[in-house]
């Protein structure tokens, strides 16, 4: 099997990285081979057996970024497959960084506690990787504003993924360059009494933000936020506001007030992504809400997860870092994809992701 190494800024082909093949049976990691070199970046593993259905995933750490294959299924007919890596040269600076869009969700289902859901959508314009400044260290930062509490994360955990740090968090991925295919989402709750003042930092150069919320009950009032009116979704009315160009280094500022439990309808609701992506398709929010249910998704497993078994593709948790369950994740991914029920872009970008934490973790559990 011929694993091929490129660089996809165009500078050489690495050829004394060590990449690592594996190969899974039913969704369990079978074995590990790792090569310490390949002449012109082409990386020939032999002896391996090509069992019918097994799936094969290389991956490699190239300038202290992670960076894997496609994942491909032995097929009886044609047993031969070849596996391509795109790597990236590396930078640490991630003032090249762009926010194209930063959404904020409030649900003020609770009329002591505003839960605050956000989205990053961000583009790395360059033909760089950013990469952590020293092994172990976070690559992005994301600021928080004071008095959060119950931080978390649609994918990953603090300690694993995110590292917590004054002020907020870091990212510990590996950007790589492309527009808006990097994306973070998290939520947070901040404590509410008729009136508060929403102060927080902005880390990157920011193209839009967009603030919205149940309408009727609260109001909003900001300088850099203009009233983008009311949206109709899922027979709820919401209210948009929308800002732009804000800089690396600013605040984004806003005053919420007014009596909650005439705006309790929660945000998120129990339906479907698909309802979500035909109900705001002309908003341009589809792939900011896919996230958000995914989000909410993963918190309803995990308060699940005691009472029940997750027996099924449908309910695997994303935030799992076990080799198994992320090429389970990968492959059930496929399949929506392939049924149609993803958004492409969504789509890759997840894929992107779930192949970059598999390699790891197996990396991992072969180092053990």
């Amino acid at each position: 099997m011929i694993v091929t190494l490129v660089n996809g800024s165009g500078g050489e082909i690495p050829e004394d990285a060590q990449v690592t093949l594996y190969g899974f049976d039913a969704m369990q990691m079978a074995f590990s081979q790792t090569l310490t070199s390949g002449p012109q970046g082409i990386y020939t593993f032999g002896d391996i057996e090509m069992l019918p259905e097994r799936a094969f995933l290389a991956g490699v750490d190239y300038q202290s970024g992670t960076y894997g294959s496609d994942v491909a299924t032995v097929d009886p007919a044609s047993p031969l497959i070849d596996l391509q890596i795109v790597t990236y040269d590396s930078s640490t600076d991630t003032s090249r960084l762009i926010t194209d869009r930063l959404h904020l969700f409030f649900d003020f289902s609770d009329s002591a506690i505003i839960q605050v859901v956000e989205v990053y959508i961000v583009s790395n314009p360059t033909n760089l990787s950013i990469v952590p400044a020293e092994s172990g260290e976070g690559v992005v930062f994301f600021p928080l504003p004071q008095g959060y509490t119950d931080l978390q994360f649609e994918e990953g955990v603090l300690g694993e993924r995110f590292l917590e740090v004054p002020g907020g968090f870091m990212d510990t991925l590996t950007v790589q360059p492309g527009m808006s295919e990097y994306q973070v989402v998290f939520a947070f709750n901040l404590p509410y009494d008729r009136r508060m003042e929403f102060t927080q930092a902005v880390s990157m150069d920011t193209s839009a933000v967009v603030v919205m919320l149940p309408d009727g009950g609260v109001n909003l009032t900001s300088a850099q936020l203009l009233d983008g009116g009311v949206r109709d979704f899922q027979g709820t009315a919401f209210r948009m506001y929308n800002g732009s160009n804000l800089n690396a280094g600013d605040e984004l500022l806003f005053s919420l007030s007014g009596n909650p439990g005439q705006s309790s309808i929660s945000i998120f609701g129990d339906t479907s992504w698909q309802n979500i992506a035909i109900g705001v398709g002309s908003l341009g929010l589809v792939l900011v809400l896919l996230g958000l249910w995914l989000f909410r998704r993963n918190q309803t497993i995990s308060d699940d997860a005691g009472e029940d078994d997750m027996d099924s593709e449908d309910d695997l948790p994303f935030e799992t870092e076990d080799p198994e369950s992320l090429m389970d994740a990968i492959i059930a991914l496929d399949d929506q994809y392939q049924a149609g029920d993803l958004p492409e872009d969504a789509y890759a970008r997840r894929r992107a992701e779930l192949k970059e934490r598999l390699q790891r973790a197996a990396n991992e559990e072969t180092d053990r």
